[in-house]
């Protein structure tokens, strides 16, 4: 049950991702944290709520002061490892690419990779 739930949680996230992808700021050093909001119906079915591109990072309740330090932690390590200098390649100015799989098998715990925009999934 819950692995399904899993599932069909990062499932609609990639089918949001693939959606505004358009919309997305690319340009080295910059990010994005969504918020996505997910209500379980008595059915047992998924229902997305929002997605905010500003989420509240308030630390109100105990649940909240446990999950978000560190996946801001988490998150702006894993930013600058992908978006650090390290990864400018100086002659042309692209971002250098063979760290990749390096990053993607060290990801902070809780971490895991959803989406890959050169394999579109």
């Amino acid at each position: 049950m819950r692995e399904k739930l899993d599932h069909d949680i990062k499932c609609c996230m990639v089918d949001v991702i693939k959606a505004a992808l358009p919309k997305f700021q690319r340009k080295h050093g910059y990010f994005d944290l969504l918020g996505f909001d997910f209500m379980v119906t008595n059915e047992n079915k998924l229902v997305l709520l929002e997605v905010n591109t500003n989420p509240a990072l308030s630390l109100d309740n105990s649940t909240l002061a446990k999950m978000l330090p560190p996946l801001i932690d988490g998150t702006v390590d894993l930013v600058l490892r992908t978006q650090g200098p390290e990864r400018i390649d100086v002659a042309n100015g692209s971002i250098d690419q063979t760290l990749d799989d390096e990053i993607l098998n060290s990801l902070p715990d809780g971490f895991c990779q959803i989406y890959n925009e050169r394999t579109k999934f």
